[in-house]
């Protein structure tokens, strides 16, 4: 991999890069910040990496160093009292920030671009650059946007940390050179049409050596799986009523994941007596893998998303896929043709939508289209070149 990616660009100006990755809780964050490192040094003469050590610097050229270990930010919600676990996510936060400028303000005359990613508190690092003359990316994926107003705008103070973190995002985007999303569709959903001349296209690539086809499809068994965090945004809730509804059709359906909802999603399952869902927990990246591979049919049923990492991998692994048309979906699917459209999220909708894919008469085909699509556009090569235009301006 190291090899595949190492720069040789004589003719280009290849830049030094100073890149912050905020350390939130999900494994998630961490495979993401992973690639994008793997596409930016492709493109650099160094990157100085501050992030927390759950990223695997093995996988890296000697040019990508661990400038800083960053303390995790936490879930809240997973230390008591809640007040204590409030002040200490805010005291972390602080001291990353902390970290983050002074990184930037120390390696200004050995860096030419500063990049932030996934969060919407990068407000002081990318004045830090801006001050310090230096070209500032800051990728925030759209998603986050509505992830928010669905877990946040029902709670007593959710509209005060709404607007607080909407507040946030308009002074970064005004504030960034360079404003990265995965899709044109997200511009609108980020809330970006002022700032459209600013925005470049930057995806996290997906490793079609890694997710591949390991068993053809017509030899698996009919599972229909979901795979991500159980939060209120994926919409995991209908697709196990939906699958209660499909108990009699000789189906099984693996949840492979966790999280808040689990508790929820538990005891949705014992109530209906859902005897055909099997919960899994969480897996590593060898293991979904493996769970690819023995779904016929993969179900996004999300009410937020970017350009959607799951809905890709699954694609790789020559799993056709159902999904709803939100983020850059329709970047990835072309309904009938790569994948699947849900159209709302109701049970039996989503039901319905199960059985009619199941069904259709060039599954096969379907699915080998879909893996083609994304070995073509998403995969390393093209997201390289992305970056490139995004690190450079060529």
């Amino acid at each position: 991999m190291k090899d595949s990616v190492h720069k040789n660009m004589t003719e280009i100006p290849t830049p030094r890069a100073i890149f912050l990755a905020m350390p939130y809780a999900p494994g998630a964050i961490i495979t993401h910040t992973e690639k994008i490192i793997q596409s930016c040094m492709a493109n650099c003469q160094s990157v100085r990496v501050l992030c927390d050590s759950r990223v695997d610097f093995a996988k890296f050229d000697a040019h990508v160093t661990h400038y800083a270990n960053l303390p995790v930010l936490h879930h809240v919600e997973s230390i008591r009292p809640r007040l204590w676990s409030a002040l200490l996510w805010i005291f972390k936060l602080c001291w990353i920030l902390i970290q983050s400028c002074v990184a930037v303000i120390a390696n200004r005359h050995q860096t030419d671009v500063v990049v932030c990613f996934a969060s919407h508190f990068h407000l002081p690092v990318l004045v830090c650059g801006r001050m310090c003359g230096l070209r500032t990316v800051l990728f925030d994926p759209s998603n986050s946007v509505l992830a928010n107003h669905i877990v946040y705008g029902q709670r007593p103070w959710g509209r005060i940390w709404l607007r607080l973190l909407h507040l946030l995002r308009r002074l970064n985007h005004g504030i960034a050179h360079v404003l990265v999303q995965e899709s044109w569709y997200e511009i609108k959903q980020a809330g970006l049409d002022m700032y459209r001349s600013k925005v470049s296209l930057g995806s996290i690539y997906t490793d079609t050596d890694f997710y591949r086809e390991t068993i053809p499809w017509n030899d698996r068994a009919p599972i229909v799986g979901f795979i991500g965090r159980f939060t209120p945004e994926k919409g995991l809730m209908p697709f196990i009523e939906a699958a209660v509804m499909l108990k009699n059709q000789n189906l099984a359906f693996h949840i492979v994941g966790d999280g808040p909802q689990r508790a929820e999603v538990e005891s949705l399952i014992q109530r209906h007596n859902g005897t055909q869902i099997k919960l899994t927990g969480w897996a590593c990246p060898t293991e979904v893998v493996t769970y690819f591979n023995q779904f016929r049919l993969y179900v996004m049923p999300s009410l937020a998303e970017g350009m959607p990492v799951a809905a890709r991998e699954a694609m790789a692994c020559g799993t056709p896929v159902l999904v709803t048309n939100v983020g850059g979906v329709s970047d990835i699917i072309e309904d009938g043709k790569t994948g699947f459209i849900l159209k709302d999220l109701e049970p039996a909708t989503i039901a319905q939508a199960i059985m009619d894919a199941l069904s259709h008469p060039q599954l096969a085909e379907i699915a080998q289209k879909g893996r083609n699509h994304v070995v073509q556009t998403f995969s390393l090569q093209p997201s390289i070149r992305q970056w490139q235009h995004i690190l450079i301006g060529q």
